[in-house]
């Protein structure tokens, strides 16, 4: 996930948020845009302001989803990345599918449940266990949010942006209220 700065709405008495991404099994009874399979986990992104505890409820500025979808032999076959507000319904977002790579890129205006998706005629599949490769990650950021989080788990460099964690292990990140 990658905030733009100012994204989380500023809110009286709170100083910090917390943001939380859970990879969960996709639900079968969701119901997916027309032509369109999960290919890889869904995952669900939540935030609370802190100390209080209260849900952020929207964002003020767009911002991008990134996940990494899994492997499959054969020829590639664009991913769309999907957004739904209650893991059931879901909508097709404008995506950019950067093949080499596994990954798709979307603007948000909401967090929520967000996954890949791929052309229902084209089997999708997932590693072993369900799971799509590699964790969730972020790093912290002036807002107070993850500055970016996708499924690499690799430290690339030194520079804020570089810094990434695992959340399985860090758990939720912290940081100042924009």
């Amino acid at each position: 996930m990658v905030f733009s700065r100012g994204s989380v709405p500023p809110m009286p008495g709170q100083t910090d948020d917390e943001v939380t991404i859970v990879p969960l099994a996709p639900d079968p009874a969701a119901v997916l845009p027309p032509g369109l399979a999960f290919s890889g986990n869904v995952y669900r992104f939540s935030a609370v302001y802190r100390p209080g505890g209260r849900p952020v409820t929207r964002l003020v500025k767009s911002s991008e989803v990134i996940l990494i979808y899994p492997a499959e032999a054969g020829r590639h076959v664009s991913r769309t990345v999907v957004q739904s507000s209650d893991g059931t319904h879901w909508t097709a977002l404008k995506t950019i599918d950067v093949r080499g790579q596994q990954q798709v890129t979307a603007g948000i205006h909401a967090l929520g449940y967000f996954a890949a998706a791929t052309p229902s005629s084209t089997p999708a599949t997932s590693a072993p266990g369900g799971t799509t490769p590699g964790p969730p990650t972020g790093a912290p950021s002036t807002s107070g949010v993850p500055e970016a989080a996708s499924g690499s788990g690799r430290r690339r460099g030194d520079g804020p942006a570089d810094r990434r964690r695992d959340l399985r292990r860090a758990g939720p990140l912290r940081g100042g209220a924009a």
